[in-house]
């Protein structure tokens, strides 16, 4: 048997009761990066991914209206519904499944609200700088099925000057973003695996174990009823935990991604040229 190749991938463990925590009485909300309040220099992003926040809003709750400028903004809904309204007139309500994308640029308003009168909602909300600045803002969502990403390591986001990528507000295929960004979704039942080789041109990425149950506060230990993956076969992620990614200029570029968890796994991959 030859050997295995050495891997090009320095992996940097990010455990979920690591990250900053904040909760009100409608607001459950786990930060990877610094983000508002809570600042670790250890953990101000990674390429030009500045924020992984994994929020849990209550019914008939969310954020009001509030400004932005100069990021690339995108909801990753994971279950329930989310409203977003925003001064470019743009008024919509992003399900489970779907991905809303708001170019900053020059500077919006928007508000999320949790419209719904008894379910709460679950999602992941990513922050990226822009390729250059003063952009004119833009809007844009994509539905992406479940079974689209079973099984699979589906591209949801990708630079907007990529040949597969529609400008148009509402359209297939992944969502533009502009930014040397791409972004990955998957879907792994408990004891499969799938391999994912990372590009050429990656410099760094980040990958992240939705935590899919109900919210757990930091101290919580994992439950053995959760989903879980394990790395290139030796490192092991529980729900909420997140892996830096450090790519190297020689050796393998590949990750091994088995599902050993109880339940399936869901996760998503950030790419950073």
């Amino acid at each position: 048997m030859a050997p295995r190749q050495k891997s090009a991938l320095k992996l940097t463990q990010r455990r979920s009761g690591e990250r900053g925590h904040f909760s009100n009485a409608w607001l459950n909300s786990a930060h990877t990066f610094s983000f508002a309040q809570y600042r670790d220099n250890a953990f101000n992003g990674i390429g030009s991914l500045k924020v992984v926040n994994e929020d849990r809003i209550k019914a008939s709750k969310g954020f009001g209206e509030h400004e932005h400028g100069d990021y690339e903004i995108w909801t990753y809904l994971i279950k329930g519904e989310l409203e977003h309204r925003d001064s470019m007139g743009n008024v919509e309500i992003i399900k489970a499944g779907q991905i809303q994308m708001t170019s900053a640029g020059s500077g919006i308003s928007h508000s999320e609200f949790n419209r719904h009168p008894s379910k709460p909602c679950h999602l992941l909300q990513l922050w990226s700088l822009p390729s250059q600045t003063g952009l004119s803002p833009t809007y844009y969502t994509r539905t992406f099925p479940a079974a689209s990403k079973r099984n699979n390591v589906l591209r949801v986001v990708a630079p907007i000057i990529s040949a597969e990528v529609s400008s148009d507000r509402e359209g297939e295929g992944p969502v533009p973003i502009h930014a040397a960004l791409t972004m990955f979704a998957s879907l792994l039942p408990s004891s499969s695996f799938i391999s994912h080789s990372l590009g050429s041109k990656t410099k760094s990425a980040y990958l992240h174990l939705v935590q899919s149950t109900a919210y757990r506060g930091p101290s919580a230990p994992p439950d053995p009823k959760d989903a879980q993956l394990r790395l290139n076969d030796d490192l092991v992620l529980d729900e909420g935990d997140s892996l830096l990614i450090e790519v190297g200029k020689s050796g393998s570029r590949e990750l091994r991604v088995e599902s050993t968890g109880k339940r399936e796994a869901e996760w998503v991959l950030v790419e950073m040229e």
